[in-house]
Order: C-alpha cells, then sequence, then structure tokens
C-alpha cells in the first residue's frame, strides 16, 4: 500500500509529507487514489475548492473521508482555522456544493473520542453515479 501525506509547510519534507496546498489541483494525483482522508478540512480558506480537488483525486469507486468533531464548528474558527461547520449541517453543505455530483453517502461513528473526549464522525463522500463496492 502506497501512502501520500501533504502539508503547506516548507517543513513538510522532514516528516516524510508532501509539501503541497490542498486546493491545488495536481494533475498527476487526479483519479489516483482509493481515498482522500484530512481531519483539517477547518485549515481550508475556500473549503468548497478543497473538496473539489480531493474529489477530483479518487479514483471512480473511491471515496473522501472527513473526520469532523464538533471542534470544526464555526465556534471554532480562528485565523489558522477558518471554516467551520456543525456536524449536522456537513452532509447538507456538501450537498449543495456537489450539486450532484458528490454528496455524503455514509457517516461513521468509531467507538472512541478523541483525547479530550470529542466524538468524531467520518463524513464518507462519493462521486455520484458510480456504483460503489
Amino acid at each position: 500500500m502506497n501512502i501520500l501525506g501533504t502539508d503547506i509547510s516548507d517543513t513538510a519534507g522532514q516528516f516524510d509529507l508532501t509539501q503541497w496546498d490542498f486546493h491545488d489541483v495536481n494533475t498527476d494525483w487526479i483519479g489516483q487514489f482509493d481515498f482522500v482522508y484530512t481531519n483539517s478540512h477547518d485549515h481550508a480558506y475556500d473549503p468548497q475548492k478543497a473538496l473539489e480537488t480531493w474529489i477530483g483525486q479518487i479514483k471512480p469507486n473511491g471515496a473522501v473521508l472527513l473526520e469532523h468533531t464538533v471542534a470544526h464548528s464555526e465556534s471554532g474558527t480562528n485565523e489558522l482555522d477558518p471554516f467551520g461547520v456543525q456536524p449536522n449541517s456537513l452532509p447538507f453543505l456538501v450537498l449543495q456544493w456537489g450539486q450532484g455530483k458528490y454528496a455524503v453517502t455514509e457517516v461513521l461513528s468509531p467507538p472512541h473520542t478523541k483525547p479530550n473526549g470529542l466524538k468524531i464522525w467520518i463524513f464518507v463522500i462519493r462521486k455520484l453515479g458510480i456504483a460503489s463496492t
């Protein structure tokens, strides 16, 4: 299994990561991944653009996995985390952005919590019109 991690920091290489802004399309990555996982969508200055980029990176039956907690809500926004949305609103926002091209198809609830006790949801986002396996 090959795993590619990215980070915008110029220190990314020190952690075996590729330096990259997740908003930007890398043509070499289009349609190449089984899944894209992130818990950093709150860092997005343009979350719709970031999600569109991630959707473009997955294979036809792939998925974008967004790890989300209440800390990713509007109340958690700041200069470094400019995007926030309530967990119960996220599927509707994704549906609106996707305009029939992609949507939240599943919400997973791991049995564990974050170290600070926050409940975790994994929002599974898939391209629509493609059977999942």
